[in-house]
């Protein structure tokens, strides 16, 4: 089972009012403190895990799922790094975000770490933080490169905004009335249109493997028609 969004993608959708990591690690469910709603990174993985699962299950006719994560950036390493160090030189940083995934491979050894940090002063440009900190050292005298693996566009984003909306009305069910939020109405329904439009061919998942038959791929099948009336959340089609 994969999880296609990190939580630094969900902080970046969420209202002002509504934090994450700031309860008790312990505690999956929304707290009121002062005013503000907080959510534990627990609580908030357990949304994205749900969230993940529908877009599987939306995808699953046209892609094989869960969807697999593919190299979307590649880019040199410039400068040494000891082992136990955290900062890497890149030549080219621009695409990389923090929670990203990123792989450091040589001639010799190819090994994961998550993106901490990223340089955007003009001094830090090209610096990127990792953690943990490297497992060995890595010299550039045997030709390092940095990758980006992440899964395709626009899966992530997708992703990000039915576990918003998820959360969202989470804290209006116990806190409001009406019990739902027209914010994460308008986050389920861009998310609903991209996959619409994936599952229409208007958009391409870079590097996945579609369903096939036995005798051809999807791609060449009919694209999946589509109801022509906007379900609701509840309500069933007929």
């Amino acid at each position: 089972m994969a999880n296609y969004c990190t939580i630094e993608s969900l902080k970046s959708l969420l209202p002002t009012s509504i934090t994450i990591g700031t309860a008790s690690q312990n505690q999956p469910t929304l707290q009121v403190t002062a005013g503000r709603e907080s959510l534990s990174e627990k609580g908030a993985r357990e949304f994205i895990r749900l969230a993940s699962q529908q877009v599987d299950s939306r995808l699953s006719p046209v892609y094989i799922a869960p969807l697999k994560r593919i190299k979307i950036h590649e880019t040199e390493l410039t400068g040494n790094v000891s082992r136990g160090g955290t900062i890497l030189t890149v030549r080219d940083h621009g695409p990389f975000t923090v929670g990203s995934l990123l792989r450091i491979t040589d001639t010799r050894v190819s090994d994961l770490y998550e993106v901490e940090d990223v340089g955007d002063s003009p001094s830090d440009m090209g610096k990127i933080t990792i953690t943990p900190a490297a497992v060995r050292d890595y010299a550039t005298g045997y030709s390092p490169l940095v990758s980006l693996i992440e899964y395709p566009d626009p899966v992530p984003l997708i992703c990000a905004r039915l576990t918003v909306g998820m959360i969202i009305d989470r804290m209006f069910v116990a806190e409001q009335s009406p019990d739902v939020s027209t914010y994460g109405q308008s986050l389920r329904a861009q998310a609903g249109n991209d996959i619409d439009l994936i599952l229409q061919g208007a958009i391409r998942l870079h590097g996945q493997e579609h369903n096939g038959s036995r005798f051809g791929r999807y791609s060449v099948f009919n694209a999946v028609k589509l109801p022509s009336f906007e379900v609701q959340p509840g309500q069933m089609g007929s």
